[in-house]
């Protein structure tokens, strides 16, 4: 483990400079004001925006619905920065076109947070949740008037911080509701109105729960999907710490928790036969020596204990920084190291234009050939130690002093860096929707980027890697800091007093395990769009959880593709900055492996992705099945204009196909007959493919 100094200083000098300049990790200010500060400025750069978004529609013929009210609300949340609970509530209307959107921040100081979304349609409520942390990103969709008013079933839960596999239900029903049937997804059920169930190994259970309210002759049912290796609501308890010596005195140590745990007890063992109490201790050692320090975590609120140890040495050696200023006289610069008192001491130039050198003179002249903007780093060597590598931006162009600057790094994922990538530099006014994209660049080797010459506004930034990056496919177009969402996007401000951004971009990975689906379309200009070049359109596809799967573009004729995916179901969603887009859900099965006619509208009001119908030239009229909820079978009626053949199949809300057939329909009317009584209760998607043209999808509810 290193010192907790090594790291914090770097977030101190990259924050509170406010210049372009990229520090390695190894690169510190050893000061405790400077640490007190850059924890501060990180804090300040943390992002606990979430937005969410969806549309509501009316069950019964998918039209959408507009001006319906839509709540957002979150009770007695706790802040462990002030000491208090925080609660949220905020209310909205869905549009002409039946969509809504809600944003909002949540306070420094809550770690986990449960977001309750909710819509109620003729007297019957419709509840969701997101959770935080999470994407900053969520699409909730809402059907009105496929439910019954006299009932609406719906159910909480939480586990024990003893036992993460065991959990306690609480029905949260509307009605006069008589009876209750659970099936927990593991082949276990319960009657009770709110029972316990202990799992016997991790995993993703599908709950259930089907309530009847024999009163009014209503039956309803909900289901919710468990991850019992996802803790984050009630996390369980981490001790860890970190220490750093006291800069005036190093047989002085001082430790500092990392747990997120609050309000919980700290105990530590010092490892010289002392002990302290609090998340940070301060501690002089009168002996040189190692000692194990240890420190007991408790946490009162979830029962639990842990702990941590760390052997340190004291009197704890100080490392060893370069650092450098310099002075620009026309192309010559003249930079004075911070002189090593060691007289041994080498310093190592590296003048960012090809060349470099070695010297034991701290001061040194460089002549630059031309003018521009170099990266000079400096290692200081002695015979005893090799100091950390300091690396700041020098301009030989004199103008460059007072231009707005944008730079910093792109990365793949949290610590590599990219290998080749473009970022481009864009602005956007909201008033007349208008989409500038100022300007590109193309990443270092380094991963380093930058723009200058910027004018005073706000900016976006977005990096994409080039078809040539080793991780072209591993990694999507990603908006600063870390969205595929442009409406997630951060907004970069220059302006007289900020004229130099530090800029960092870590891309989002995407994941596909690969498989024989194929998911295809067009994109097409809508009637209100402004252009009609539509290559190059951004294609997003997510999987049923809402994580990044894979990216594509649309070519030349605004056709795109998606190959080699595995079965399951999916969400299409297409990029355009300033612009909307409604997520389309597919799905793939082993009947249905291809979706080929997913039409992708881009129009000013907004994108809209479907799939296009085929099926008018095949299918006279199509019926509703019935009868819902179904117990044994269902029944479809279906009229075709000649002899078709059909696959059916029934899927689950993770995509999982669980019943597949195949039938060939007679020209006229047909009656299908679909057998159900083997599916446990719960939400299923019926799903009717027309000879691979088209196909015929309807929610239904199956119960005992």
């Amino acid at each position: 483990m290193q010192p907790f100094i090594n790291y914090i200083c770097l977030s101190a000098k990259q924050y509170s400079l406010n210049l372009i300049k990229r520090i390695s990790m190894k690169n510190l200010i050893l000061t405790i004001m400077m640490f007190t500060l850059g924890a501060l400025m990180v804090n300040a750069q943390t992002q606990n925006n979430i937005q969410i978004t969806g549309t509501v529609f009316d069950a019964n013929n998918n039209s959408v619905v507009p001006g319906i009210t839509v709540d957002l609300s979150a009770d007695s949340i706790y802040n462990s920065s002030t000491n208090s609970y925080w609660s949220y509530s905020a209310s909205t209307s869905t549009d002409s076109l039946g969509q809504y959107s809600f944003k909002l921040t949540i306070p420094n100081g809550i770690n986990n947070a449960e977001l309750l979304v909710s819509v109620s349609c003729s007297g019957v409520s419709s509840v969701q949740r997101v959770y935080f942390p999470s994407a900053g990103y969520n699409n909730i969709d809402f059907y009105c008037g496929g439910q019954t008013k006299t009932c609406m079933a719906y159910f909480s839960y939480k586990f024990d911080p003893a036992n993460h596999l065991n959990y306690s239900f609480y029905d949260n029903s509307y009605g006069n509701i008589s009876s209750w049937k659970w099936n927990f997804g593991d082949g276990a059920s319960s009657s009770l109105q709110n029972p316990v169930h202990n799992y016997l190994k991790d995993g993703i259970y599908d709950v259930s729960l089907v309530i009847t309210d024999t009163t009014n002759n209503c039956t309803d049912s909900i289901t919710m999907y468990i991850d019992t290796k996802d803790t984050f609501i009630f996390p369980k308890c981490k001790a860890y710490f970190y220490y750093y010596p006291d800069p005036r005195d190093s047989f002085t140590i001082i430790f500092m928790t990392d747990s997120m745990n609050y309000p919980a007890i700290y105990t530590w063992d010092l490892g010289d036969n002392t002990s302290a109490t609090g998340n940070y201790v301060t501690h002089q050692y009168k002996n040189k020596g190692k000692y194990n320090v240890c420190m007991v975590l408790y946490d009162s609120t979830t029962n639990c204990l842990d702990t941590f140890c760390e052997t340190i040495t004291v009197p704890f050696k100080q490392p060893c920084y370069s650092f450098f200023y310099y002075k620009v006289n026309g192309d010559t610069v003249t930079f004075y190291a911070d002189k090593s008192p060691s007289n041994t001491a080498k310093y190592i130039w590296n003048f960012g234009d090809g060349t470099g050198d070695i010297d034991s003179n701290s001061v040194k002249k460089h002549v630059y050939t031309k003018k521009g903007y170099y990266e000079v780093c400096l290692t200081t060597v002695t015979l005893n130690d090799s100091c950390y590598e300091y690396c700041d931006f020098v301009s030989t162009d004199t103008f460059n002093n007072n231009r707005n600057l944008i730079g910093g790094m792109v990365y793949l994922g949290l610590n590599n860096t990219a290998d080749i990538a473009t970022v481009y530099l864009i602005q956007y006014n909201p008033k007349d929707s208008m989409i500038s994209a100022l300007d590109s660049t193309v990443i270092d080797s380094g991963g380093f980027y930058y723009f200058d010459n910027v004018g005073s506004g706000n900016y976006y930034l977005k990096a994409a890697l080039s078809p040539k990056s080793n991780y072209y496919y591993n990694y999507l177009p990603t908006y600063f800091d870390s969205t595929v969402y442009w409406n997630n996007a951060i907004e970069v401000n220059l302006d007289p007093n900020n004229n130099k951004v530090w800029a960092e971009i870590f891309m989002v990975a995407g994941s596909n395990p690969g498989g024989p689906g194929f998911i295809g379309g067009k994109v097409n200009k809508g009637s209100n769009y402004r252009s009609d070049y539509l290559k190059g359109i951004l294609v997003i596809l997510f999987d049923a959880m809402n994580k990044p799967v894979a990216y594509t573009y649309s070519d030349d004729n605004g056709d795109f593709a998606f190959k080699n995916i595995a079965l399951g179901t999916y969400q299409i969603y297409a990029d355009h900055f300033g612009i909307e887009c409604t997520k389309m859900t597919v799905t793939l099965t082993e009947t249905n492996k291809s979706i080929n006619n997913v039409q992708i509208v881009v129009d000013k009001a907004g994108i809209k992705v479907s799939v296009e119908d085929l099926l008018p030239g095949l299918i006279e009229s199509a019926g509703q099945i019935y009868p819902v909820p179904a117990k044994e079978k269902l029944y479809f009626e279906l009229t075709a204009k000649q002899q078709l053949n059909m696959a059916i199949s029934i899927i689950n809300l993770l995509g999982e196909q669980l019943y597949s057939s195949s039938k060939v329909l007679t020209q006229g009317k047909n009656l299908l007959e679909i057998p159900v009584n083997s599916l446990d209760n719960g939400i299923y998607l019926l799903n009717l493919n027309i000879e691979g043209k088209g196909n015929l999808s309807y929610r239904f509810v199956k119960v005992d």
